[in-house]
């Protein structure tokens, strides 16, 4: 299939059901001629509907949908007092909570019919000699023969292991954040299940509609209710990075090592908190990765959108809105350029690459706090006066450049009136 010289024909290229699926849903209605290439089967679908994940939209995001409204808060541990500390709470910024099966059923319920074709893989990619269309060459489910569609625009949401990517920088990799999480879901219906969620609500409150994050020494968790009352947690280690089986981010772990899991539990959390974690059944490992701010997000008529793009670290909450703003600047530029595939991409590299460059560092250097991976350490923060825990808080994604640089440079210097 080859468009035609008045057409303006656009291919996505999509990975998983995640945040490309946003970017090419958000995005394919602002075009004429659509198609977008799922390389999964169309089975993902199913599995998407069971929940367990939720998404924080900023302002921006979810003013499409109609999500409720969530706070942030960030609590220092005492494990020695058993005391709990909230040092930031962000009240004030808007946030909403969203589960991924609504999110993902409202685009793709938007789509018109036949515009998904599931099963399609790209083999390869090349530019006309006119530098006006390029060529993909895929495979179609478990077929051997390669296909070829010439398009004038692709956009590739092909997720954090792109393969669009890795043609353009075939010598760049993921990096590791030098942490993963143990992560475990419970469903809070048995009698036992139900008694450690009172408890809980004692220490978290606002559990329900608020994302804890909880800080100890060289370790924070996350706290939060998903869909059906279960119990969404996560906590973060300094380790070495796990075995992972080829682009995977998640490692099953033996009994044994979950059982020394637990038990550690026990003295970095509350009571309560480790009673969750060894209540939960079967809780796994996820390596937490970022890479490197790219200098450029358009090759030609190929543009890198979402994970693709900037594949980031997930402390600072904005994977999914990244790729909803890339679907939305993509689109208004085409708008503002009459359609004007080169002028538009050159706006659109324009306005996001510096702004999502900024995003992943700032996402990065949250994590590095809360992991005490920064040149001053938690014992020393509990005790002294020089940081300003309001650094923590998401509104400050977009303002904190000055920060980055010199927490690059180890020279940070903030405030705060928290004292044990």
């Amino acid at each position: 299939m080859v468009a035609s010289a008045n057409e303006s024909f656009v291919l996505f290229m999509c990975h998983s059901i995640g945040n490309s699926t946003l970017v090419a849903c958000a995005t394919c209605n602002m075009f004429y001629y659509v198609c977008i290439f799922f390389c999964a089967s169309k089975s993902v679908l199913v599995r998407c509907s069971c929940d367990v994940c939720m998404c924080i939209l900023e302002f921006e995001s979810y003013t499409v949908f109609s999500f409720s409204h969530i706070l942030i808060q960030n609590r220092i541990f005492h494990h020695i007092h058993q005391k709990w500390v909230t040092v930031s709470k962000d009240q004030s910024y808007a946030h909403r909570a969203a589960h991924w099966s609504d999110i993902h059923r409202i685009l793709y319920d938007s789509l018109p019919n036949d515009v998904v074709k599931w099963g399609h893989e790209v083999d390869a990619m090349d530019t006309t000699a006119d530098g006006m269309h390029v060529n993909v060459h895929f495979k179609k489910g478990d077929s051997s023969v390669s296909e070829m569609i010439s398009a004038n625009l692709v956009i590739a949401a092909d997720g954090s292991m792109s393969e669009t990517r890795r043609q353009f920088l075939p010598h760049e990799n993921r990096r590791y954040c030098g942490y993963y999480a143990w992560r475990g879901v419970l469903d809070a219906s048995s009698e036992k299940a139900m008694n450690v969620k009172a408890t809980l609500r004692q220490q978290y409150p606002d559990l329900g509609h608020c994302l804890y994050f909880d800080i100890a020494n060289n370790a924070h968790a996350v706290l939060y209710e998903l869909k059906g009352g279960r119990l969404n947690w996560l906590w973060y280690v300094n380790q070495p990075v796990p075995d992972l089986s080829g682009s995977s981010v998640t490692a099953k772990a033996d009994d044994e090592r979950i059982e020394r899991m637990r038990m550690e539990a026990k003295h970095v959390w509350s009571q309560e908190l480790a009673s969750l974690m060894q209540l939960t059944p079967a809780p796994f490992i996820n390596a937490i990765f970022d890479r490197e701010p790219l200098k450029q997000l358009v090759w030609g008529r190929v543009v890198l959108v979402g994970e693709a793009a900037h594949p980031t670290s997930p402390h600072g909450l904005r994977s999914t809105n990244m790729s909803i703003m890339d679907a939305a600047v993509l689109g208004e530029c085409m708008t503002n350029c009459g359609w004007q595939v080169d002028m538009a991409l050159k706006e659109f590299e324009a306005l996001r690459l510096p702004v999502v460059s900024q995003q992943v560092l700032f996402s990065r250097h949250l994590g590095q706090v809360k992991q005490g991976l920064t040149p001053v350490q938690l014992p020393d923060l509990l005790i002294s006066n020089d940081f300003e825990w309001e650094r923590l808080l998401q509104r400050n994604m977009h303002t904190q450049s000055s920060v980055i640089e010199n927490h690059s440079k180890g020279c940070i210097n903030w405030h705060s009136d928290f004292q044990i």
